[in-house]
């Protein structure tokens, strides 16, 4: 179905654009601050299964703003600079290889696989939840909540 057009003349146009400039301002504001928080929220819920060797790669997952006038965006991400467990800097570029990797053993299957190395305390014990697409897996069981945080963010 095609609409027409409605063209309208309003005395004191200024002040009413002024007025929805405004508003539109506050919306966009409003939505860039739930998207960060729905950002923010991804980001612990990803921190909470993410394979730990050393506390970088947990270390270096992050929310970063980019968004513009125009634009809203909103980035969960890992790698880059970060402190290991030991406090020392390193650079986390392997981000990629852990989130994909399918054959690698995390969480319980990794501390069942090398119970014996573990006991003797050659290797750590990981955490039962920790698993390859920490990023992905979240944000799929989360759609519907990271989508609440945005909407009582915009409600005016």
């Amino acid at each position: 179905m095609a609409f027409k057009p409605v063209h309208l003349r309003l005395e004191g146009v200024d002040k009413l654009l002024g007025n929805l400039k405004k508003f539109q301002n506050v919306t966009h504001e409003n939505a860039k601050r739930g998207c960060k928080k729905a950002g923010q929220f991804l980001e612990r819920k990803s921190k909470e299964i993410v394979p730990v060797e050393t506390g970088a790669l947990k270390a270096s997952g992050k929310t970063t703003d980019h968004s513009t006038k125009d634009m809203i965006e909103v980035v969960v991400s890992y790698g880059g600079e970060a402190e290991n467990d030991a406090g020392k800097k390193v650079n986390v570029n392997y981000e990629l290889l852990v989130h994909e990797d399918a054959q690698k053993r995390h969480g319980a299957v990794y501390n069942a696989h090398y119970a014996d190395m573990i006991a003797a305390g050659v290797l750590k014990m990981k955490g039962p939840n920790q698993q390859f697409k920490f990023l992905e897996k979240p944000f799929k069981e989360n759609q519907d909540k990271m989508l609440k945080i945005i909407e009582d963010e915009i409600k005016v």
